[in-house]
């Protein structure tokens, strides 16, 4: 699977943005995660990483524990938008506490950013990791 972020209007990067500000075991779960989403290589295996649909329909979120705490990371994505077989796109970056997403209007952030894409394939770029 091809992994790409969301970028703002001004091209930073707002998922990388997201994942530097996490904690150092937390940046390594990500990035442990999505080195195994990109070795995906028919979409039909993604339920085994993204959760959902949610509300809006075509956002998902990743799934991914951290030892020792009561976060969890979530963050946003779709498949595609464009070639939704073979790209997934990181669009906000969240976290579950208490079971309740962490901004509470984090799917539909990310659905803006994914119809941002949508209009403008501008707005993203290859997936950068952060370490």
């Amino acid at each position: 699977m091809r992994l790409y972020d969301h970028v703002d209007e001004h091209g930073a990067n707002e998922f990388k943005r997201w994942s530097e500000g996490l904690e150092t075991e937390e940046r390594a779960r990500l990035r442990s995660k999505l080195d195994t989403l990109k070795r995906v290589t028919d979409w039909r295996q993604l339920p085994q990483f993204l959760i959902g649909p949610l509300n809006p329909k075509e956002i998902f979120k990743l799934r991914i524990g951290v030892t020792k705490s009561k976060t969890a990371l979530r963050p946003m994505a779709c498949r595609g938008p464009i070639e939704k077989n073979a790209e997934v796109t990181l669009l906000f970056g969240a976290k579950e506490v208490g079971g309740k997403l962490v901004p509470g209007d984090a799917t539909q952030q990310a659905e803006k950013r994914r119809l941002a894409i949508v209009v403008n394939v501008k707005r993203r770029c290859d997936h950068e990791s952060v370490s």
